[in-house]
């Protein structure tokens, strides 16, 4: 789902965190807890926008015929 430009995604519930007191509709309040709860000073390393090299972009050889269904294929 896509709301305001972001791609909202929704996260796979473990199986170990299925239990019989929780609805699995609610987990997604226990990661957004259980997240805000960490350290945020242990996230890992951040790199700047102008350290991570550039893409390269992909050639556009994309022939959209072969992908085309014709009225002879239905």
């Amino acid at each position: 789902m896509v709301m305001g430009g972001l791609d909202i995604r929704p996260l796979p519930i473990p199986d170990r965190f299925r239990s019989e007191n929780i609805a699995d509709k609610q987990f997604h309040r226990f990661a957004v807890a259980y997240g805000l709860s960490q350290d945020p000073f242990d996230s890992g390393d951040f790199l700047l926008h102008e350290s991570v090299p550039t893409a390269a972009p992909k050639a556009s050889n994309d022939d959209w015929t072969a992908r085309y269904v014709g009225a002879d294929q239905v």
